[in-house]
């Protein structure tokens, strides 16, 4: 099983301060995205709703990398993003993609 380290290790991962300041925008970001998707989706902008709440999630994923102090780097890095969260809260519930889904990428609902 890979480990925060490996992915330090590897460079996919860096280990910085934590920056309450930046992960207080960054969740604000998040839910103001959120609101936007949802109007989006009322107006019937479908593509653009989801790209709203895919930034929104993946906006309040790095904010809860960050406040453990790491960030994601390079190629890949929304990938990279969830495989740290994966770890960070592995066996805490609901925690992990696959559990959610059919898999990464997917839309489907359990």
């Amino acid at each position: 099983m890979t480990t925060i380290e490996d992915l330090v290790r590897r460079g996919a991962v860096q280990r910085v301060q934590v920056d309450t300041t930046s992960v207080r925008r960054l969740l604000e970001d998040a839910d103001r995205h959120m609101k936007t998707a949802t109007a989006a989706m009322k107006s019937g902008d479908l593509a653009g709703s989801f790209q709203l709440a895919y930034d929104a999630a993946r906006k309040s994923l790095t904010a809860l990398a960050l406040n453990r102090g790491l960030r994601t780097r390079g190629e890949g890095a929304h990938a990279t993003l969830i495989e740290v969260i994966e770890i960070d809260f592995s066996g805490a519930p609901g925690v992990g993609h696959r559990e959610v889904g059919q898999g990464a990428g997917s839309l489907a609902h359990p």
